[in-house]
């Protein structure tokens, strides 16, 4: 069997708690179970206890990585990162890594880490496509 993993979005939307990812096979899950989601903070406003977020960590919402959660693209590629980092190589392991990039709604990547090797997409008012693409080149990358 594979040690199996879902990080990203999912589209699945949930019944009851008994249909959450984590109780589907899955030894852990991050990410929205929602459609419609921004790149930001799950959903909604940095302050997890204002609005609503549809961002989940395992059984729960996570509230604790809202306020981390500048671009979801950066967070998803950190998770895969833990995950592969602290697996044990004698076991096979599956990762269902689901990044919202590139799709609506678009949105630039945070204004501090904009461009990658092309500065001149930083002068482009029109390159969001340009930009959210190149940031989940970076997040494959890691």
């Amino acid at each position: 069997g594979y040690v199996s993993h879902f990080v990203g979005k999912g589209h699945l939307g949930y019944a009851t708690t008994d249909h959450l990812p984590i109780r589907r096979g899955f030894a852990s899950h991050f990410g929205f179970l929602a459609g419609s989601e921004t790149y930001a903070h799950g959903g909604g406003d940095a302050n997890a206890s204002a609005g609503a977020h549809d961002l989940w960590r395992d059984a729960g919402p996570a509230r604790s990585d809202v306020p981390r959660m500048t671009y979801s693209t950066d967070a998803y590629a950190a998770r895969f990162v833990e995950i592969a980092s602290s697996h044990d190589p004698s076991s096979r392991l599956f990762v269902y890594f689901s990044v919202q990039n590139v799709h609506a709604p678009y949105q630039d990547p945070p204004e501090d880490d904009r461009g990658g090797p092309w500065p001149d997409f930083k002068l482009c008012p029109n390159c969001t496509y340009a930009q959210m693409l190149w940031r989940l080149d970076a997040a494959v990358a890691n």
